[in-house]
C-alpha cells in the first residue's frame, strides 16, 4: 500500500515541495517506514541528522524519548535543546551501524560505503558530546578537572591543619590529670592519619 505525499510532509512537518523533491531523489513511498530507512540512510552520508527526523521503532532501533511536552510545527526547531540533538546524533549512529551489520551480514558489497557513514556519524557525535560537556562547564553543571584539584587540595590542607591542632584543643578535656600524656598520644595519633592519608594519594 502506498503513502500519500501529503501524509509524509505532515508527519515529517517539512513541506509539500521538500517531499516532492525527496521522491524525485529516489525516496519510496510504498510505507512510511521504507521512506523513513531511506531517509535515515541519506542523512548518514552526511553524518548529521534532520532536525525532526522520526522513525518507526523497530526490534533493532528504537526512538530516543525525551521529556518535553509537544510543540507544534512552527515552534519545534526553536525549542530544540542541544541535548535533544545530541540524542538525535546517537541514535543515527545507532541506525547507521545497524545498516552497517546487515549490510557485514548478507556481504553486500555496499560495506565500505556503509562503514564509512557510520564511522562519520561517530565522529559528528563525539564533536557533539564535546560540545555539550563544554557548554555545561559554562553553565557550571561541572567544572574543570584543575579547579576540581585546586578544591580538594584546599580541603585536604585544612584537615591536616586541624590534625595539627587536636592535641592542643583536646588533650586536657581526655585526660585532666595528665594533659602531657594525652598529647602524646593524640600526636600519635596524628602522625598516623597523615601517613595514612600520604599512602592513599
Amino acid at each position: 500500500m502506498s503513502i500519500k505525499q501529503s501524509d509524509l510532509a505532515e508527519r515529517w512537518e517539512l513541506s509539500a515541495g521538500r517531499i516532492s523533491q525527496l521522491v524525485s531523489e529516489g525516496m519510496p513511498l510504498d510505507s512510511f517506514e521504507s521512506a523513513e530507512r531511506w531517509r535515515a540512510k541519506r542523512h548518514g552520508e552526511t553524518g548529521i541528522a534532520p532536525a525532526n527526523y522520526k522513525m518507526e521503532g523497530s526490534p533493532e532501533i528504537q526512538e530516543p524519548q525525551t521529556d518535553q511536552k509537544p510543540t507544534t510545527s512552527a515552534t519545534s526547531s526553536v525549542l530544540e535543546t542541544f541535548d535533544s540533538i545530541v540524542e538525535r546524533q546517537r541514535f543515527l549512529v545507532q541506525v547507521s551501524r545497524n545498516e552497517y551489520i546487515k549490510a557485514v551480514k548478507a556481504g553486500s558489497p555496499q560495506q565500505s560505503k556503509l562503514y564509512a557513514s557510520y564511522d562519520k556519524t561517530v565522529n559528528t557525535l563525539t564533536k557533539l558530546k564535546a560540545e555539550s560537556d563544554r557548554l555545561a562547564v559554562m553553565n557550571g553543571e561541572y567544572i574543570r578537572a584543575i579547579d576540581a584539584a585546586e578544591a580538594i587540595r584546599a580541603f585536604a590542607s585544612e584537615v591536616l591543619n586541624r590534625l595539627d591542632k587536636v592535641s592542643l584543643e583536646i588533650a586536657e578535656q581526655c585526660n585532666p590529670e595528665n594533659p602531657p600524656k594525652a598529647v602524646k598520644a593524640l600526636n600519635a595519633w596524628c602522625v598516623k592519619i597523615r601517613k595514612e592519608l600520604s599512602r592513599d594519594e
